[in-house]
């Protein structure tokens, strides 16, 4: 699950990472870096939040247990 996650953000620092260094004069390398493993956290989460819950794994539960 994390390999799959990493290509974004990784796209993210280089794409901007590569505008700053094109359009500005200096890249600021603590930013992007930051800014990527934001956006790598919210994938992450975005991903285990799309993941549906099993509501009725607890009654399954408790009908074996009886």
């Amino acid at each position: 699950m994390l390999k799959r996650n990493i290509g974004y953000p990784i796209l993210y620092f280089v794409c901007f990472s590569v505008y700053q260094l094109i359009f500005n004069d200096t890249v600021e390398w603590i930013n992007n870096l930051l800014l990527s493993v934001f956006v790598y956290l919210f994938y992450v989460f975005f991903e285990w939040a799309n993941i549906p819950y099993d509501w009725s794994k607890k009654r399954k539960k408790n009908s074996v247990d009886s």
